[in-house]
């Protein structure tokens, strides 16, 4: 094309054009002849004959540094028009389950921000990309089709939807398409789907086509809806109870025969157990005799039987504990060596008693230097594509104190709370540990009159920069290790419920107080029915 003819036509600019999808975009807005843009990350720019860049720039695309891309009306004026990449279901239409809830309502919200905004605008959606199941036959698990029998989701003969199975569209094909809406006025602010006839099919359809060119009837397998979802939670549960560390609330003896079992919380998985000592230093007495009993009923690890099953403690804080708890695990070190090993952490060992020093074979890790801080700081920033200025990482870490996770959550915090980080920028410090005591001082005793403390620490956090939606997220991630199993699906629920509605900055407060408020209520209640 002319280069009279090619200044004529609409500029494109691709954000994430290393991607796949992006990727085809780029090359179909090239080869139509449109001056065209790739939005990258600055890392990337450091290797732009990559495979994924290197055609593009070749074929004469221009390579924009970036980061994150705010939609504006700016960016409307300078583009013209905005094509958000949804490219599947259209999240106004699909009946969302509780697992998709969140990925359809991060859509529907760029939608409402768009149309909000008065951003000229081109919806598209075409269901599905036919490389993810097409070459399994829709078969979760396989990377082929089967030979011998077929699961088919539902009766098999519904049209049009991805399990059902649905429109299936090759990537290239669907940037093509895409670029072609750019000019065409009758796309604009409108909702495109793209469905070719020939692309429409059930899966009952589907399994002919197999059938006839293997030229073998396979078994069919029809699965409910009902029957799908309780196998995704059974594998859901499996594997968190196989490969991931569960935290749970170990019951616990109380004194004398008639005394109310105690409730401490613990994290453990097939092969070790964790107990906070500080945490629990009201009950860690009876933590610590529960454990010691159930030590005790062990035979030696020797023993081939047993050794499949053999545990190690963990105990977290052992120097913030008394001197009579200290002895209590000195006694679990003496009885259980043989049954266990035992792993101790402690900030100042001074603190601990001789009997259980001489026991144990001390380590020490000394502190990180400020270089190195930065250095993981940097490393970090790299592995989530975002910049970070080196005197803003070093301040971070002169600032945290030669505390490493003090550094990390500093620069959570902060690029939560602003990004692109600015000179000046507050740092909150020291913010989860007010959340441990504070989820600490509920989880021991949701009264109402804790709402009134609750609300004070939340206050200060807020001023000091942390961002809500952090100390939401860090509040249920600590509230849900010391509740009952039963009622974290409703935790779940208003967690979600709230982190959609939490306003930015100190007028979150009321939102934030609410959820606490909330939570003490579910808990109480579980209480009240375990004690019965």
């Amino acid at each position: 094309m002319s280069e009279e003819a090619a200044g004529t036509r609409s500029r494109v600019l691709v954000v994430g054009a290393t991607g796949r999808l992006g990727g085809s975009l780029a090359r179909a807005s090239l080869a139509a002849g449109h001056p065209t843009f790739a939005l990258v990350r600055p890392h990337h720019l450091a290797c732009t004959d990559s495979p994924s860049l290197g055609p593009l720039v070749a074929a004469g695309a221009t390579l924009v540094e970036g980061g994150r891309w705010k939609i504006t009306r700016a960016c409307s004026r300078q583009y013209g028009r905005f094509i958000p990449a949804e490219f599947g279901l259209d999240p106004t239409k699909v009946q969302i389950r509780d697992m998709a809830y969140g990925f359809y309502e991060k859509k529907i919200e760029i939608r409402h921000l768009i149309e909000t905004e008065g951003i000229p605008h081109t919806y598209i959606c075409c269901n599905f990309f036919m490389r993810y199941l097409l070459p399994s036959l829709v078969q979760p698990g396989l990377n082929a089709p089967p030979r011998d029998e077929i699961k088919i989701f539902g009766e098999g003969n519904t049209k049009g939807w991805t399990f059902s199975v649905g429109v299936f569209v090759k990537e290239g094909d669907v940037a093509q398409f895409t670029i072609c809406t750019i000019e065409d006025p009758r796309t604009l602010n409108q909702t495109l789907y793209l469905r070719p006839p020939g692309n429409v099919c059930s899966m009952n359809e589907l399994a002919d086509l197999w059938e006839m060119k293997i030229n073998k009837a396979l078994k069919r397998i029809y699965i409910t809806e009902e029957q799908l979802l309780k196998e995704i939670l059974d594998f859901i549960e499996y594997f968190l109870r196989v490969f991931q560390v569960s935290h749970y609330l170990k019951s616990c003896n109380g004194q004398g025969s008639a005394s109310v079992p105690i409730l401490v919380p613990v994290s453990s998985s097939n092969h070790h157990v964790e107990l906070n000592m500080r945490s629990q230093s009201k009950n860690a007495r009876y933590a610590l005799m529960t454990l010691a009993n159930e030590m005790s009923d062990k035979r030696k690890i020797t023993e081939p039987v047993v050794r499949k099953n053999f545990k190690v403690i963990v105990l977290y804080d052992v120097d913030k504990v008394s001197e009579n708890n200290q002895r209590l695990i000195k006694w679990i070190l003496d009885s259980s060596s043989d049954a266990c090993k035992i792993i101790m952490t402690c900030q100042d060992e001074s603190n601990l008693v001789d009997s259980i020093k001489s026991r144990c074979k001390l380590i020490t890790i000394g502190v990180p230097s400020t270089r190195e801080i930065v250095d993981i700081l940097t490393y970090i920033s790299k592995r989530e594509s975002f910049d970070l200025p080196a005197t803003f990482a070093t301040t971070i870490a002169s600032q945290s104190r030669q505390n490493l996770r003090e550094a990390i959550l500093a620069l959570e915090a902060c690029k939560t709370n602003n990004y692109p980080f600015i000179d000046g920028q507050a740092i909150p410090l020291g913010w989860e540990g007010v959340l441990e005591e504070l989820s600490a001082e509920i989880l021991d005793d949701p009264a109402p009159k804790r709402l009134f403390l609750a609300r004070g620490k939340l206050q200060k956090l807020l001023v000091e920069f942390v961002p809500p939606k952090l100390i939401l997220q860090k509040l249920v991630e600590l509230f849900l290790k010391g509740i009952h199993t039963s009622v974290k699906r409703e935790v779940y629920y208003w967690h979600a419920y709230y982190d959609k509605r939490l306003p930015v900055g100190a007028s979150a407060l009321l939102k934030l107080e609410e959820f606490v408020a909330k939570f003490m209520s579910i808990h109480r209640k579980s209480l009240s029915v375990g004690s019965q």
